[in-house]
């Protein structure tokens, strides 16, 4: 990766790491502008990025789903297919959600208010990896690919 390169991936893991902030911090009303920013977001991703996040739906099938009440649906539709996820919500706690995305050494978790903050939470905080600034707070290891017992 050259520098150039190397550049932009880093200003796009920062953005991520702003949206993965603001999923923590933003109501249920607010996932649908969340949902379209993350989206804008992984559509230009630069260099590899760019080829995983390729065939994203288009932004007028998400705000299509999002007017529908399917947020979830359209956070769904960003992941599945480009990365592992597991999504839980106890009867009354918060939604939670881990993501794993192939070829990075760990997972990211996230709560939200509602399981489309939760989602896209996890997802930005995976790929922003160290533009989230944590100072250790997060460590982030795994097993190599294939010798992940989940």
């Amino acid at each position: 990766m050259n520098d150039r390169t190397a550049s932009a991936v880093a200003a796009w893991q920062e953005q991520l790491a702003e949206i993965a902030f603001n999923c923590a911090a933003a109501s249920t009303a607010e996932a649908a502008d969340l949902i379209l920013a993350t989206r804008d977001l992984l559509a230009s991703a630069p260099g590899e990025w760019g080829r995983r996040f390729a065939g994203l739906p288009d932004r007028a099938a998400l705000a299509a789903l999002i007017a529908a009440g399917a947020t979830t649906t359209a956070a769904l539709s960003l992941v599945e297919g480009r990365a592992g996820f597991l999504l839980s919500q106890a009867q009354a706690g918060c939604p939670l959600a881990t993501v794993v995305i192939e070829g990075l050494t760990g997972e990211a978790s996230a709560e939200g208010d509602c399981l489309a903050t939760a989602l896209l939470g996890a997802l930005t905080a995976a790929l922003a990896g160290p533009a989230l600034k944590l100072q250790g707070a997060q460590s982030v290891s795994a097993p190599a690919p294939g010798v992940r017992l989940n």
